[in-house]
């Protein structure tokens, strides 16, 4: 695997996923970190996360499943156990069925903004449950990266010229550190200057080191039947099938094309969110742009819990493995590259004594 670090000049754009209604809409939100599509222009590779930096530390955002009291800053922060693997569901009473370490009076929800990487490592994925011993007050969105709005107008791409009635604000990223890209392979040549994002925006690309992250990222898990693991998405996943407790999704290894792959049982799923992700593709040659259909994707930082229904070896950076099923002549998506640039990749680990402990 091998790191790559963008560095903007300026700000960049990573636009929402929403079209503009022409003379009602005059404003265009933006997100970051953005989804994988935004980079493809920078190689063909797979692309396993693309991850905030502060100075020289990694962030990936916080796992859906860690929780904080409402409405506070900076934690403290939580791991909720769940009770049993059958007849799984959530009691009303959350403090006290679930978290008997947090006191009955704590409103809790689930923690935004990002976790270091040497934390998310070191600490997260070692507690089962119960408190997470992290300081992360200042690892919000804020700190990593800011907002600007700035004025614009919207391009006709396939004529080069600007279009009517379309004046509206947008939001622009400014990243002090930049942003650092994992692939599975070094594909996306020597450092270089590219552009990157919305209105192509030119960026510094280099090389980038961090011997710890690269440690944890390569090493093996080994799978067996029965045992319990987390799978936390690094990636925007589509997955083909209504998910409940008892659904199956299976596992591969995101560096190892050949690897194994192994089916899991869904035994919960603590949700980041969901989104319509969708492109245009440009067809040299051919007047006009065709647009591909949306897909609903689980956002980065869903966490899966997962019983092993087979054996096998993984790469610790894996890939839910879904099949491209729209039912459409023309759908746009050649599903032969979908898995291959990296949809559906994140990170998989064993959850250590499941069952037996009860208590924090």
């Amino acid at each position: 695997m091998k790191l790559y670090h963008i560095r903007p000049f300026d700000t960049v754009v990573f636009g929402e996923n929403r079209g503009s209604v022409l003379g009602d809409d005059h404003e265009k939100g933006g997100k970051f970190p953005p989804e994988i599509m935004k980079l493809f222009n920078l190689g063909d590779v797979k692309f396993l996360g693309i991850f905030p930096l502060r100075e020289r530390e990694i962030f990936l955002p916080m796992p859906a499943d860690v929780l904080t009291r409402r409405k506070s800053k900076g934690g403290p922060y939580y791991i909720p156990w769940l009770n049993s693997l059958s007849g799984l569901s959530f009691k009303t009473d959350l403090n006290r069925n679930l978290l008997p370490w947090t006191g009955v009076h704590d409103a809790l929800e689930r923690a935004g903004g990002y976790i270091p990487a040497s934390s998310f490592f070191e600490e997260y994925i070692k507690v089962r449950s119960g408190r997470l011993h992290i300081d992360a007050s200042k690892y919000t969105d804020g700190d990593l990266f800011k907002e600007e709005v700035r004025i614009g107008i919207a391009i006709d791409y396939s004529t080069g010229t600007v279009k009517e009635s379309m004046l509206y604000t947008h939001v622009h990223y400014r990243l002090e550190y930049g942003f650092v890209v994992l692939v599975h392979k070094d594909g996306m040549g020597r450092p270089s200057i590219a552009p990157v994002g919305g209105e192509r925006k030119v960026s510094r690309i280099g090389d980038f080191e961090d011997e710890k992250f690269t440690k944890e990222a390569m090493k093996k898990e080994n799978i067996r039947e029965g045992e319990i693991y987390k799978f936390y998405l690094t990636t925007h996943a589509f997955v083909d099938s209504e998910l409940e407790p008892g659904s199956e999704i299976t596992i591969a290894d995101a560096v190892n094309n050949e690897g194994d792959r192994i089916d899991m049982k869904v035994i919960w799923m603590y949700s980041a969110g969901a989104e319509w992700i969708s492109g245009i593709e440009t067809r040299p040659g051919e007047d006009g742009m065709r647009r591909k259909p949306a897909l609903y994707m689980l956002r980065p930082g869903t966490v899966f819990l997962l019983e092993a229904k087979g054996n096998g070896n993984l790469n610790r950076f894996s890939q839910i493995i879904a099949p491209i099923n729209l039912n459409e002549n023309d759908n746009g998506i050649d599903e032969s590259r979908f898995i291959e640039r990296g949809w559906g990749s994140g990170i998989i680990w064993k959850v250590e004594d499941f069952e037996s402990k009860k208590e924090v």
